[in-house]
């Protein structure tokens, strides 16, 4: 088992992959800020870049799969690494999940009654008992089971509870598997996740448990991983064939309508993420494409990505239902002038306010957390202090 040249110990901060992450966030904002509907040739070809964006989220499962990989291989045996291991997780998580579950589940109802809203208590109501399976990080099998997503401000949810299962399942492989087999366990993970997939499409699943579920998820997780333990795999992927994947969205029909994408295209994508992230760990700091993803634009849109993540959908169908009409096609210079304006406009406010969430809340509940792990200063009686 390697690790990348310029990853370091499982404590330092690499600004490019935090640029990673920055493309990552700022892919699920192009994404979800897509609110009109597309109509004719420009419309169509925009809504697959739009779907393609969507996968920003795997790029952030392998980025997941990376570093924790990283800080298992190289701390699993130390004492106390399992406390360290999961308060440093919870800090990171839970604080600011918990934050925005509660303010849903109880603070969202009084709100859009007072605001006259009232109309959207509907979806609200329907979901508002499954408030466990979102406390538990399991709202993806719920989704999965009613397959369909009921709770528009949490959308998102489903993937922290792939995260976190993830988590789970590194851990617990990490704790029972010598580390010269996690390359192999992580090709066989990926293999699975495809087969998964598969019997998913051919029993007649719709593409959200497709989606959701953590086995038809991993194959991210584990691409990542052989960045952390295996870079010569994947450091064998000639560049032709890195640009090849970058541009599926522009040479294939990307739709969950397509059972290739639902399928080998999940893969693809996977693997186009653990390349990624092998390429931007070996190349040299100086060369173009890490001095932009080191640039401060996208590292401090990295650093704050978690919280735009979590408050971004709100945000979102808040200035969507205040700014603009309930029917929307993408069919005149108009709506198209409206559609970038929307990017532009939501997308900043959607950065301040998560940025806000990080300065304010994230990141001083996950200092605090973590400042459990410091040793407290132990008190000296004077008469031991000498003059």
């Amino acid at each position: 088992m390697t690790l990348s040249p310029r990853s370091g110990a499982p404590s330092d901060r690499v600004s490019s992959l935090d640029g990673l992450r920055g493309v990552a966030i700022l892919m699920v904002l192009f994404h979800h800020l897509f609110v009109f509907d597309p109509v004719g040739f420009l419309g169509q070809h925009l809504a697959v870049l739009v779907e393609f964006s969507g996968h920003g989220v795997d790029l952030f499962f392998a980025l997941s799969g990376f570093l924790i990989t990283r800080q298992l291989a190289v701390s699993r045996t130390a004492p106390g690494f399992a406390a360290r291991f999961w308060l440093h997780r919870f800090a990171k998580i839970v604080p600011l999940y918990l934050l925005i579950t509660f303010g849903v589940f109880v603070l969202l109802k009084p709100l859009l009654l007072v605001t006259g809203h009232g109309e959207k208590l509907s979806w609200l109501s329907a979901g508002r008992e499954q408030w466990p399976w979102y406390l538990l990080f399991s709202s993806n099998i719920r989704n999965a089971l009613d397959a369909r997503f009921t709770n528009p401000a949490l959308d998102v949810s489903w993937s922290l509870a792939v995260e976190v299962q993830f988590y789970v399942l590194a851990f617990v492989a990490a704790r029972l598997v010598a580390p010269a087999r996690w390359p192999r366990i992580a090709v066989v993970a990926i293999a699975a996740a495809l087969a998964f997939r598969t019997a998913a499409v051919l029993c007649g699943a719709g593409w959200i448990p497709i989606l959701v579920l953590t086995p038809g998820r991993i194959d991210a997780f584990a691409c990542g991983s052989l960045a952390a333990m295996a870079p010569t795999m994947l450091a064998r992927c000639p560049t032709f064939v890195l640009w090849s994947l970058a541009a599926l969205p522009i040479v294939t029909p990307w739709s969950r309508a397509n059972p290739a994408v639902e399928t080998v295209g999940y893969t693809l994508v996977a693997i186009l993420a653990g390349v990624t992230i092998e390429r931007v760990c070996r190349v040299r700091s100086t060369s173009r494409s890490i001095r932009i993803l080191e640039s401060p634009v996208l590292v401090m849109f990295g650093r704050i990505s978690y919280s735009v993540y979590l408050t971004h959908l709100p945000v979102r169908a808040a200035l969507r239902d205040c700014l603009l009409s309930h029917v929307r096609p993408l069919d005149t210079p108009g709506a198209w002038l409206a559609q970038l304006g929307f990017w532009a406009g939501a997308g900043s406010v959607c950065t301040l306010c998560g940025w806000l969430t990080w300065r304010f809340f994230e990141e001083p509940a996950r200092r605090a957390i973590v400042g459990l792990l410091q040793p407290r200063p132990v008190a000296v009686p004077c008469a031991l202090r000498g003059s």
